[in-house]
């Protein structure tokens, strides 16, 4: 049992008529024990909202954990192909330089006339030429992704 301590206090008419229907409605021995009983079921609302909220934290801060590995494996794996397609362009590039300082160096040019001054019929043929390729790309890319989908 616990130690009781007696004090007075004051309290409004409305405090004392809801304490003593809240007394009569849980039956309890008096006005002490309701408030008392009304304190415990305070302190432990208080407590399951304190435990709701940390559990809703703990949970928060997994989803959050768990979305942002997801979207960094995606991310990944969606950057992965691009990757790969820059190096192999660089690639590409670097050995076409290297064949062009070789042409030149062996024709023995020593200068070139910019683009911006004059624009052959050969370089509007090559760019004509690899724009299709690429759209052909797209559109198989497309058609496959496709394909996919419907699966």
């Amino acid at each position: 049992m616990e130690e009781t301590k007696q004090v007075r206090i004051k309290m409004s008419a409305v405090t004392v008529e809801f304490l003593e229907e809240y007394r009569e409605r849980e039956r309890l021995s008096g006005i002490g024990p309701a408030i008392d009983r009304i304190i415990r079921d305070y302190q432990e609302m208080i407590k399951k909202q304190w435990d709701l909220n940390y559990v809703s934290r703990s949970i928060s801060k997994q989803i959050e954990q768990e979305l942002t590995t997801f979207w960094e494996e995606q991310i990944s794996k969606s950057l992965s192909p691009l990757r790969k397609s820059v190096q192999q362009t660089d690639l590409q590039t670097q050995v076409l330089i290297e064949l062009l300082q070789a042409l030149m160096q062996t024709e023995s040019i020593e200068d070139i006339i910019p683009t911006t001054e004059y624009r052959p019929s050969f370089l509007e043929t090559a760019e004509t030429a690899v724009r299709k390729r690429i759209d052909q790309r797209k559109q198989y890319k497309h058609s496959d992704e496709e394909r996919m989908i419907h699966k």
